[in-house]
């Protein structure tokens, strides 16, 4: 084997290690961009579910039995504070 096919054979392997390593980075920031974005997709909806569970919560007492379409319907704010009991 001549000096020629020795270059030649290291530049070969040298030009297959640097495509194998993009490659391999390539595949790792796909990999944690798509794991970031299954979390974030997680999170939405886990937000979302509280936000319609406490949606669907009366705040007031006034409302429990019935449907409030008006502030003034609210509990006067001399009645708020802890109850007896």
């Amino acid at each position: 084997m001549g000096l020629a096919q020795t270059l030649l054979t290291i530049a070969a392997i040298s030009l297959l290690s640097m495509i194998t390593l993009t490659l391999n980075s390539s595949y790792l920031t796909t990999n944690q961009v798509m794991i970031e974005s299954e979390f974030s997709v997680e999170a939405v909806s886990l937000a979302e579910s509280y936000l319609e569970r406490a949606i669907g919560k009366n705040f007031d007492e006034n409302g429990i039995s019935s449907h409030l379409t008006d502030t003034k319907d609210l509990t006067k704010k001399h009645k708020l504070g802890t109850e007896s009991g």
